[in-house]
């Protein structure tokens, strides 16, 4: 219910606004953080930036040049609004910033938010075409993360292996591509049991759409009508374009055009 948080959030900020008048405070800042994360989950994404970067504005006046946690999330959080509204460029420059500060700060050690500021600079630098580089970042990701989980399935590695599944099934290499997108979904069944999860809707169309590609147009069919399922049981009568989409073109390459066509 973002519309009730932000309520709750408005009305923190206030308070501790006029409790601390205009004098920088971490509080505030940590609220405005906040603010902005949410108000990005809305979609409105201009006035999720303008949250976020007076959160980092104050965060720096109060901290001044020493690399800190706060700041360094804060950088990473408008790195990836930044992405969403397709300025790449400037989003990669507070996602690298956010590393290097996050690396500055824990060294040499894994870390959680180091490997989250890897997978989203991975992501980012697919969305720009740079297959390669984006691999390189998304594969870090994945170490850290299974360094700090060990064999414990988790959703921040499931989510990294997607990725790399979907960057990777650009690049050519479906077969490779697959294994990482079924793993990625073994893991999330793992963690969702039974139950239908928006993630996993999302690895069954990934996967639906790359078995495609190989040509076993059949098996890709049944990952993407479950992939369908899923969705319309999560979000009702809510219409599925991408997915239905791609399941009456790989209908067509059957040569069940009846079918394609809905008649």
């Amino acid at each position: 219910d973002l519309k009730e948080a932000l309520r709750f959030l408005k009305e923190s900020l206030r308070m501790k606004q006029s409790l601390h008048g205009d004098v920088d405070h971490p509080g505030i800042a940590v609220t405005l953080h906040e603010i902005g994360n949410v108000t990005a989950q809305t979609g409105d994404l201009k006035e999720a930036l303008r949250f976020l970067k007076e959160s980092l504005r104050m965060e720096q006046s109060l901290h001044g040049d020493v690399d800190h946690p706060g700041i360094a999330a804060t950088l990473h959080e408008i790195g990836n609004v930044t992405a969403q509204t397709g300025d790449l460029k400037e989003a990669l420059q507070f996602l690298k910033e956010s590393l290097r500060m996050k690396q500055s700060l824990h060294g040499d050690v894994d870390h959680p938010g180091i490997a989250a500021t890897l997978h989203a600079f991975g992501h980012v630098t697919a969305l720009t075409g740079d297959l390669k580089e984006a691999l390189r970042f998304l594969k870090e990701a994945l170490r850290m993360k299974q360094s700090l989980h060990g064999d414990v399935d988790h959703p921040g590695i499931a989510v990294t292996l997607h990725e790399i599944g979907n960057v990777t099934a650009q690049t050519g290499d479906l077969k490779e591509a697959l294994r990482f997108l079924k793993e990625s979904l073994r893991m999330k069944q793992s963690l969702h049991g039974d139950v239908d999860h928006p993630g996993i809707a999302v690895t069954l169309h990934e996967i639906g759409n790359v078995t495609a590609q190989t040509g076993d147009l059949k098996e890709a069919l049944r990952f993407l009508k479950e992939s369908l399922r899923m969705q319309q049981s999560l979000h009702g009568d809510v219409d599925h374009p991408v997915t239905l989409h791609e399941i009456g073109n790989v209908t067509a390459q059957t040569g069940d055009l009846k079918e394609h066509c809905g008649s």
